[in-house]
């Protein structure tokens, strides 16, 4: 059978099924290289930035305003978004027992819990993770919608068989246009929805992986605060 010659030769609602069928692969297709790209960037950048981050030691404050100014460079890594949070907190913290309570930062961090910290990172890493899965959801969508779309397309080459078979009698000639098109209609509908339900998985997975490097530097983070209370 010539494919193009069938599609070419289908009635408009199934041209039509088709072409949104299509459409809707190619946008798929367009995800997924987005985060295969996406992925290794934000990859190689959290990489780069827990290189600078553990590579001084901290031993005062002001050590961590220059840690921050050194991180800077590395805004798009989702880290940093967690960094960035507790920074800031750590810094409002700092300013406020120095004017208001006036102890010191470690004193302060000794003499209660860490429970404002916790939430900071906690907004840091759901910021990152808001911005990381902005398009995984499509390919949910593309992989779930895409057969059912196939399917109508399918059931209307089998209404056109029947019409071929009312209007010509029982010959294989009446009923092979519908047929050709609910079957090539079921085909493009799973050509599109295979990959986009395979690549939804895997980007699934490294969300997940993301999100457990996020939570180990998160703890590393508050490990930090309590190494700080009682140096």
């Amino acid at each position: 059978m010539d494919i193009l010659a069938i599609i070419w030769e289908s009635g408009l609602v199934v041209k039509g099924v088709l072409i949104l069928l299509l459409v809707l692969s190619i946008l798929s297709w367009g995800i997924v290289f987005h985060y295969h790209k996406f992925y290794k960037k934000i990859q190689d950048l959290n990489t780069e930035f827990l290189a600078i981050f553990f590579k001084d030691s901290i031993s005062s404050f002001s050590s961590l305003n220059s840690l921050n100014d050194k991180t800077e460079k590395y805004k798009d890594s989702p880290l940093f978004h967690v960094w960035n949070n507790f920074y800031k907190e750590l810094r409002r913290v700092n300013d406020k027992v120095a004017e208001v309570e006036n102890l010191d930062l470690a004193t302060y961090l000794d003499k209660n819990n860490y429970d404002n910290f916790e939430r900071s990172l906690l907004k840091g890493s759901n910021e990152a993770i808001k911005e990381v899965d902005r398009h995984r959801s499509m390919l949910a969508s593309i992989a779930t919608v895409t057969p059912f779309v196939g399917l109508f397309g399918t059931v209307w080459g089998i209404i056109n068989s029947f019409n071929g078979l009312a209007a010509g009698g029982g010959s294989i000639e009446a009923v092979a246009p519908g047929i050709a098109e609910a079957l090539v209609a079921t085909a493009v509908g799973l050509f599109a929805a295979i990959p986009a339900s395979w690549f939804y998985n895997i980007y699934s997975k490294k969300l997940q992986n993301l999100k457990l490097d996020m939570n180990s530097f998160a703890q590393d983070l508050l490990n930090f605060l309590k190494y700080y209370s009682i140096r």
